[in-house]
């Protein structure tokens, strides 16, 4: 499960355009009727109610520069709420009008890269970069769908090409940084935190960028002393309680795993990723109902999710509960990785088959797919009361796991409790 990342790039890219755009709206129209209050930024309305009038505004069939302020209004709208696919239609409307509309291009490129169509999200940051190339924005947002691709080399010379425009953009710095430690090229990423931290000090970037890779060093002491210096200063960092979370997960530490989760969540209750990292720590503390039931929740917050469901699976089955992934499948898309371990859970697929569906010319995605395969089997094979075979799995995935992958700190302290108990 790859980490966030790249969506926090995209998604700061992406707002860094459309506020510019943003600028650039009449706002004469801000109290008349419905339609008029589509263009009125000035106006407070809920996203149905914009949506509305927006929608009034295109059917009064105004002159071309208005109906295609409505469309892209309506559009932010849409995408700010998850309807991706309407926010794509209404930026089509836009560029349809007007094909030089970089940010409609900027923002549409981001709703084509939630709905999964990489091509099309591709092709708008290249329309962005070919009609200003010295936009660094364009450059992050190719760099995200470069990684997400799994052309890692690609993606550092977009982020560097980022940077050789603006050379103090955090964007790029951090998204350089994640590349080259999920590259395992740490003396670089350590550099681009350092570069984080001389830019902006006071918000703490730098300390979080040198946390997460002095954990994937295995430097936990270092680690720890990266988040706690921001903590120290703002003590509501949230990405500072989960990186302290998961060194001590890593460290064999689940008693303040869990608490450092704790405070996470309770910063930010509807983010779905926490709980399925507070489930880890759970399982490990083997309170596996409540593992279970933070699995559901996060499952609650994002049904889209398919590793929260992997998960859920292997913990009831290991507190003796039936599956329920067969329903859970009916939902998936599995013509997609990671289909082929939810056909190995079903049991309509062989472990031999698994490993080889795992394999793919591209190395990045090859090596992430590999750990996830072995990781999965691992937790099955458990579940199963295969300890060897588990144990065998298990130490791959430590070994051989993308450390910025959710799977790699789980194996370690999977690994670690098998162990102990053989």
């Amino acid at each position: 499960m790859k980490n966030l990342g790249v969506r926090a790039s995209i998604t700061l890219a992406l707002a860094m355009l459309t506020g510019a755009w943003a600028l650039l709206v009449p706002t004469a129209l801000a109290e008349g009727n419905l339609a008029a209050k589509c263009s009125a930024s000035t106006v407070e309305m809920s996203p149905d109610d914009r949506i509305a009038a927006c929608t009034a505004m295109i059917q009064t069939e105004p002159p071309a520069l208005q109906r295609m302020w409505a469309h892209f209004r309506r559009a932010d709208v849409y995408l700010k709420t998850g309807n991706f696919e309407r926010a794509v239609a209404d930026y089509d409307q836009v560029v349809k009008q007007f094909p030089d509309n970089v940010p409609a291009h900027m923002a549409r490129a981001y709703a084509h890269w939630k709905l999964g169509n990489l091509a099309s999200s591709r092709a708008d940051y290249e329309e962005v970069i070919r009609r200003q190339p010295q936009n660094a924005a364009g450059y992050i947002g190719l760099g995200g769908v470069d990684v997400i691709d799994g052309n890692l080399d690609a993606a550092v010379a977009d982020y560097t090409k980022a940077l050789a425009i603006h050379s103090d953009n955090l964007v790029a710095l951090v998204g350089r940084s994640g590349i080259y430690a999920r590259a395992g090229n740490f003396d670089r990423a350590l550099a681009d935190c350092d570069r984080i931290a001389h830019v902006a000090p006071e918000k703490g970037n730098g300390d979080i960028c040198r946390g997460s890779i002095h954990r994937y060093k295995g430097d936990i002491q270092l680690a720890l002393a990266d988040y706690g210096r921001v903590l120290n200063v703002d003590e509501k960092r949230v990405e500072a309680h989960v990186g302290l979370g998961l060194a001590y997960l890593q460290d064999g530490d689940h008693e303040r795993a869990s608490a450092s989760l704790d405070q996470a969540i309770g910063l930010a209750p509807k983010a779905a990723h926490l709980y399925l990292w507070r489930a880890i720590a759970r399982v490990e503390q083997n309170r596996l109902t409540d593992a279970i039931g933070e699995l559901s929740r996060s499952v609650e917050l994002d049904p889209n999710d398919v590793y929260p469901k992997l998960w859920r699976e292997f913990v009831r089955r290991r507190n003796g509960e039936s599956g329920q992934l067969a329903d859970d499948a009916k939902q998936l898309d599995m013509a997609k990785w990671p289909a082929p371990i939810v056909k190995f859970y079903l049991g309509d697929m062989t472990l031999q088959a698994l490993r080889a569906a795992a394999d793919d010319p591209n190395v990045v995605k090859r090596k992430g797919q590999v750990c996830e395969a072995n990781f999965y089997a691992a937790e099955l094979a458990l579940a199963n009361g295969k300890k060897d075979d588990a144990a065998e799995l298990l130490r791959s995935s430590a070994d051989d796991c993308p450390r910025s992958f959710i799977e790699w700190p789980a194996a370690v302290a999977e690994l670690r409790a098998v162990e102990a108990k053989r």
